[in-house]
């Protein structure tokens, strides 16, 4: 059964434009190839510092992640094919394609996605559906499994969910 994970992409200065660049527009294949030899698992890949291992350990192929990217919406969600640790990968992507304006956090954990879907739902939506006090993540998140539950019972599970928020 697919887990749901919710991040952040709002709110610090450059995490708009990190997932337009990495995820939505993806990461161009130059920088690809030169990380693996039969080519990256996809091009779409979104970074997590090493301060979130825990949560980064628990995504599996199939997962769900959706991107809160504005005042109280979400706007994209994209399934999980693979994970990597890939410290030197990551560093040149931040290095060369996202042009952080700070250099304090590094992209050591790697994630993998489909093509994002375009989706719509507002923060107050979701947090009253898993009964969440905020209406919005302010890190990564696992949706624990108690709170999952209420996705399930009023969509089915987690990928009728994403079918019925995509536009």
């Amino acid at each position: 059964m697919s887990k749901l994970f919710l991040a952040p992409a709002a709110g610090r200065q450059d995490a708009y434009s990190y997932l337009r660049e990495s995820v939505v527009n993806g990461v161009p294949e130059q920088f690809l190839t030169e990380h693996f030899t039969d080519g990256a698992p996809s091009k779409h890949i979104w970074g997590l510092t090493e301060s979130l291992t825990g949560s980064w350990e628990t995504v599996k192929s199939g997962d769900w992640i959706l991107f809160y990217t504005r005042s109280n919406q979400y706007e994209y969600a994209a399934r999980v094919v693979t994970t990597g640790e890939q410290p030197e990968l990551g560093q040149e992507i931040r290095d060369k394609v996202l042009n952080p304006s700070s250099v304090d956090r590094d992209w050591t954990l790697l994630i993998f996605l489909e093509e994002p879907i375009s989706v719509s739902v507002t923060g107050d939506h979701l947090s009253d559906l898993l009964n969440y006090g905020n209406k919005y993540p302010v890190r990564f998140i696992r949706v624990i499994e108690e709170r999952a539950k209420r996705i399930n019972s009023e969509y089915g599970s987690v990928d009728e969910f994403i079918a019925e928020i995509a536009e």
